[in-house]
C-alpha cells in the first residue's frame, strides 16, 4: 500500500508527473491512495496514472470551480467498488470542502476496505483533524 499527496498542479507538476508514475509503478504497491488529485472537465491525474500503469481507479467529486479542482482517489491492481465519497467535517463540525473516499478493493483474498482522506493540514486546524 502506498499513499501520495500529488500536490495538485502546484510547482513544476509537469516535470514531476512522469516521475510519480514511474515511482508508483516501481513500488509494487497493490493499492495506492492519492490526495490533491488534479481534475478538469476532460481528465484527471488519477485516471492518467491508472491508465499508464494498468490500474483501476475511483475518486471523489472534485472540489473547485468551473470543472477544475482537486480530489482524492484510490488506485488498485484489482477492481474497486466505490463505497462512499463524503465531505469531512470542518472547524464547526459541519461538512467542509475536504473529502474522504472509501472503496472495496476486490483482491484475490476477498474485499479489502480502503479509504483515502486529506484532512486540513494547517497548524491552527489540528482540532479539526480528529473529527
Amino acid at each position: 500500500m502506498l499513499t501520495w499527496n500529488l500536490w495538485w498542479r502546484f510547482g513544476a507538476w509537469e516535470q514531476r508527473q512522469q516521475a510519480i508514475i514511474d515511482t508508483i509503478g516501481s513500488s509494487g504497491a497493490d493499492v495506492v491512495c492519492l490526495q490533491e488529485v488534479w481534475v478538469d472537465a476532460g481528465d484527471d491525474a488519477a485516471a492518467i496514472i491508472a491508465r499508464e500503469l494498468g490500474l483501476y481507479s475511483v475518486r471523489t467529486v472534485p472540489v473547485g470551480r468551473g470543472g477544475v479542482g482537486f480530489a482524492n482517489a484510490v488506485l488498485s491492481r484489482w477492481p474497486i467498488d466505490l463505497i462512499a465519497d463524503e465531505a469531512l467535517p470542518g472547524r464547526d463540525g459541519m461538512p467542509g470542502h475536504r473529502r474522504v473516499i472509501a472503496g472495496a478493493v476486490g483482491s484475490p483474498w476477498g474485499p479489502w476496505p480502503v479509504a483515502s482522506a486529506h484532512p486540513d493540514h494547517r497548524f491552527d486546524e489540528s482540532a479539526t483533524r480528529p473529527r
